[in-house]
């Protein structure tokens, strides 16, 4: 799938043809959806990444980084990112400008990029 078709998926989403979808960004595999989460104890409609997979051997290179340039190119919504495990991919978003959004324990789970 070309980025092209990665663009249409967004689109897509953004003009609520579609509620979530699982599209790929290169060699990134994607489950987004728009929708409502709780930021600063208010409602916010915002573009969820709520999955992110990619081979070991194409992590690193910019490709999310590409995406995520696309994805704030192309809308003003907020974007959440859930369930970020990954501790050094969540440290790289939040040097990214994103804020913890939730945390369970102590550890920040959920980011994001308010716009």
């Amino acid at each position: 799938m070309e980025n092209s078709q990665f663009s249409n998926d967004l689109l897509s989403l953004l003009r609520g043809e579609r509620r979530n979808l699982w599209t790929r960004f290169e060699e990134l595999s994607v489950y987004l959806r728009v929708g409502e989460k709780s930021i600063n104890r208010k409602q916010v409609r915002c573009l969820q990444i709520a999955n992110v997979s990619t081979p070991p051997q194409h992590q690193r290179r910019g490709t999310f980084t590409k995406m995520l340039e696309l994805i704030k190119n192309t809308t003003d919504l907020p974007i959440y990112a859930e369930n970020v495990n990954n501790h050094e991919f969540r440290d790289a978003l939040i040097r990214r400008g994103f804020v913890a959004a939730r945390s369970y324990d102590g550890v920040v789970t959920d980011v994001v990029l308010e716009r």
